[in-house]
């Protein structure tokens, strides 16, 4: 094989590697931006639940309403910050 034609062979590559990279540093960069303040999956607010059936509505809107097991003998009682909580047998 003529040595021109394998120095041709070798310069290829380096020329599309050149290329690629030359492409990347002239990338223009977009600037970071914080991300979207998540919003709740469910928020059970224990308002307005129906203890004795064990349902629990979720008020965030995204109807993941939930069903307690045993629910009978959970309790409606005052929360921290002026709404209801929920007390579950066992702590």
């Amino acid at each position: 094989m003529p040595s021109a034609e394998r120095s041709a062979r070798r310069r290829v590559p380096a020329a599309v590697a050149l290329a690629l990279g030359a492409s990347l540093l002239a990338a223009p960069s977009t600037p970071a931006h914080a991300a979207d303040s998540l919003q709740p999956a469910a928020r059970y607010t224990f308002d307005q639940d129906d203890l004795t059936t064990g349902e629990i509505a979720d008020s965030s809107g995204n109807g993941l309403d939930a069903t307690l097991v045993n629910g009978a003998t959970a309790q409606s009682v005052a929360g921290a910050d002026g709404g209801k909580a929920l007390a579950l047998p066992g702590g």
